[in-house]
């Protein structure tokens, strides 16, 4: 078992390799202060800079959080070995001396797990004895204002000073989300199987479904049709190594990730239909495949560090298929699969503790948010078999409760797009699951999960024709939308949320086999179909707007429930273009009538494709601008912007929401202003006004792509693009002096499609509008207006001032 790890910004120590000075050094002692060199701190500065790379304490100074009490995370000093964290209604936290003192004893963790002890004295709570920088308390704090600081503890029993103190609001109504010991939530979990996802006492409930419920029968039915043709899907070979050559060898890690998906698929379905039926068709052949697994090597081709899309498939589902045909296996067989689980679960849990920084400290990283989901389920299936559980859920509780996901804020966005939304947010909803049925533990009770549906409305409806603003994933995600959505209906009772959820798939019923995420398993559980339900109900009377400023995305519509509708997306993130994320900060994006007409140009052949470097993740390929051909910087948090005002209007013709991004920090000193307002003059007008300086004269590039060539007419100052019958116009009413530039080139070929190797990627169109002369300042103001050929167009267009002298 690996060794329980203590963290700070720019080393991780071990935990166990100061047992001895902690034992020593805190019974009977009053805490000293620390004396450190210097007398100098990192983090404590509420002022400090802050990598890019790592999370800033949370709750920010003067955020009104949604739960009561919210979860709290914090920089560490090198070196600290445990944290006090401090809560008061008074920002002089009367009595923390007092709590301090009384608490020598709890400051440093006396064992391997020991629980954190809270102390409480008028307005002031103290938590001792945390041993990572991550808490979420197990009482509530109640309405009003308060205030939060931290203490980094040594190994010889110094404090550090406090940290500067950040306050926060509790507002009436706020959700109760406290969270118990660990060791009572592991009370919770069965000392039998199964355990995941439904409990030893339920299973005679469950498999009377199928016989009670004619939802749960056709989809029983389904289920079991998919599973038979499972039942020959032959053995998966153990992958061989590649081919020793510095090229990324896609084709062959394509075909393992397919083939390693398909292996997963097959253990589930054969695992649970097993569950359901007891028979021994299916668990005889799920045995087959543990066992064959269990015969590969786990440092070898299918390890974590040499392919980890292989190497998850057979740590999750083969934890899953191991609790659900537990009762056919002998102690034999129980014994060699729990240690292949146990193996393979230790080097998903050393991947958050890479050497640059521990995943809780720098949880921008796609497959480590993936690994929390997945080392849920086997810690649970796992609990008292092995003792590695203990350990991973150490750190895996304090990390879901106190921030996770990291991709994401209170207003439900996702910054990693609408495509890994699908995957991802569907793995983090089977992980909540699993902790509510094993450990009664409900981690959904945050914002973040109660708004994330209105993502998938505002943001990508079900008629979008694109998904902007970050990577378009491997394959088409529909089935995850629509049971991902279905679950947040149910949760919530969100009527829109179900409606969604239904528009995905208009074939009505919840998904099976119909995707790489393995959701069918997922739709017998989760399958709400009585007379408690939540029932459909289109999104005709809400806002038009959403300002989803945590992850800096504006959407301004003309009705969300109609396919036909035209809409603008803006977007300007803190999250800056990091991982799936794209260096796209004031990028738009329009769509009209069903059609994409300004589009998110380039495509996701895959990871790191030339294609995919030096094209997609760049500013030329979006909807934004270039100084003197140079964007923002690709790969880099710090190629931030945010949202920095918005107005969603009202839903009459002729009303005018508005939007603002200032994308300025993005170009790291090409400019000294970049603020981007998008106004929407229902039903299908708009105009972009671009503020722009730099700190010298420079050509200011404007840009817009197609997905067909544009109609330049330089005399009258417009581009038309036509989709179809589809048209969008834009006039170029400012700067006065303006050359255009179209092209259909990309930087490197994307090459052909995947999934049909005679087929090219389709040419796309790239216009360029610059200003004639250099200037350290330029406007630049573009009305557009769309319509269809065949409809009339309106002609009743604001003026550009009409459109910014508007009030709301």
């Amino acid at each position: 078992m690996l060794p329980v790890r203590t963290i700070s910004a720019t080393l991780t120590t071990t935990f166990l390799a100061l047992a001895a000075l902690i034992l020593t050094s805190c019974g009977g002692h009053t805490p000293r202060p620390s004396t450190r060199a210097g007398g100098s701190y990192q983090y404590l500065d509420a002022a400090a800079r802050i990598d890019s790379m790592l999370m800033p304490p949370g709750p920010a100074d003067g955020d009104t959080v949604g739960n009561d009490p919210p979860g709290f995370h914090w920089l560490p000093e090198d070196e600290a070995v445990s944290w006090v964290l401090e809560l008061s209604r008074d920002s002089t936290f009367p009595h923390a001396g007092g709590l301090i003192g009384g608490a020598a004893e709890a400051l440093l963790p006396h064992a391997e797990f020991t629980p954190p002890v809270a102390y409480h004295r008028g307005p002031t709570h103290l938590v001792a004895g945390l041993w990572l920088p991550l808490h979420r308390p197990s009482f509530t704090l109640g309405a009003g204002r308060w205030y939060w600081r931290w203490r980094n503890v040594y190994g010889d029993a110094t404090l550090s000073p406090p940290s500067d103190s950040r306050s926060f609001i509790v507002p009436d109504g706020a959700w109760e989300y406290t969270v118990p010991p660990l060791e009572k939530l592991v009370e919770n979990i069965p000392c039998s199987h199964p355990r995941l996802f439904v409990r030893p006492e339920e299973m005679d409930s469950i498999r009377s479904l199928i016989l009670t419920s004619e939802p749960h029968r056709e989809l029983w039915a389904r289920i079991e049709a998919v599973t038979d043709t499972l039942l020959a899907h032959p053995l998966m070979t153990e992958p061989p190594p590649y081919p020793e050559s510095r090229d990324f060898r896609y084709e062959l890690w394509r075909i393992y990730y397919d083939q390693a998906r398909k292996m997963g698929q097959v253990l589930d379905f054969l695992g649970f239909c097993h569950l359901i039926t007891g028979d021994d068709k299916y668990s005889d052949r799920a045995k087959e495949w543990l066992l064959h697994l269990a015969q590969w090597d786990p440092e070898g081709t299918s390890g974590m560090s040499y392919n980890d899309e292989v190497a998850m498939p057979i740590l999750l589902n083969g934890a899953r298929a191991y609790d659900w045909i537990y009762d056919k296996l002998s102690e034999p067989e129980r014994e060699t699969i729990r240690n292949m689980l146990v193996t393979r679960a230790e080097q998903a849990y050393t991947r958050w503790w890479y050497s640059r920084g521990a995943y809780h400290l720098r949880p921008y990283a796609s497959h480590q948010t993936r690994l929390v989901n997945y080392m849920t389920q086997v810690a649970t299936v796992l609990w008292g078999e092995a003792e590695g559980p203990r350990q991973w859920f150490n750190y895996l509780i304090p990390v879901i409760t106190s921030f996770y996901p990291a991709w994401g804020g209170k207003d439900g966005g996702y910054s990693e797009g609408p495509n890994y939304w699908g995957m991802y947010f569907n793995y983090m909803l089977q992980s909540a699951f699993c902790l509510e049925k094993g450990m009664g533990l409900d981690v959904l009770r945050t914002p973040f999960y109660r708004n994330n549906g209105w993502f998938k409305i505002y943001a990508d409806p079900w008629f979008a024709a694109q998904q902007p603003f970050a990577d378009t994933g491997i394959g088409m995600y529909w089935p995850a939308n629509k049971i991902n959505l279905y679950r947040l209906a149910s949760v919530f009772d969100n009527p829109y949320f179900r409606w969604r959820a239904e528009m995905s798939d208009p074939r009505g019923h919840l998904p099976v086999s119909e995707t790489i995420v393995p959701s069918g398993i997922m739709s017998f559980f989760w399958l709400d179909e009585g007379p408690g339900a939540p029932q459909p109900k289109a999104p005709t009377d809400i806002p038009r707007g959403y300002r989803f400023d945590g992850v800096g995305i504006a959407a301004l519509h003309q009705d969300p429930s109609d396919p036909d509708e035209a809409f603008i997306l803006l977007k300007s993130s803190p999250y800056g273009a990091w991982s799936h994320i794209y260096a796209d900060q004031n990028a738009f994006y329009i769509q009209a009538f069903g059609r994409a007409l300004a589009i998110q140009s380039g495509f996701y052949p895959h990871y790191g494709h030339p294609h995919h470097t030096t094209w997609s993740w760049q500013t030329r390929a979006h909807n934004s601008v270039l100084v003197e051909g140079e964007g923002q910087r690709a790969r880099d948090r710090t190629s931030r912007g945010k949202i920095i005002d918005f107005s969603a209007g009202t839903a009459e013709d002729g009303s005018v929401a508005h939007a603002a991004g200032d994308a300025t920090e993005a170009y790291h000193g090409l400019l000294d202003k970049f603020v981007r307002h998008v106004y929407f003059k229902r039903p299908r007008e708009f105009v972009v006004v671009d503020e722009l300086a730099a700190p010298e004269p420079v050509r200011f590039d404007w840009l817009l792509h197609a997905a067909q060539e544009m109609e330049i007419n330089e005399d009258a100052r417009t581009v038309l693009i036509r989709r179809g019958d589809v048209r969008l116009l834009a006039e170029f009413v400012a700067p006065e002096k303006i050359t255009f530039t179209q092209h259909d080139k990309f930087s490197a070929d994307p090459g052909n499609l995947w999934e049909r190797p005679d087929t090219p990627y389709p040419d796309q169109w790239h216009l360029v509008v610059s200003n004639a002369e250099k200037a350290k300042e330029v406007r630049f103001e573009v009305r557009m207006k769309v319509w269809r050929e065949q409809g009339a167009v309106v002609s009743d267009e604001l003026t550009i001032s009409e459109f910014l002298n508007l009030r709301w």
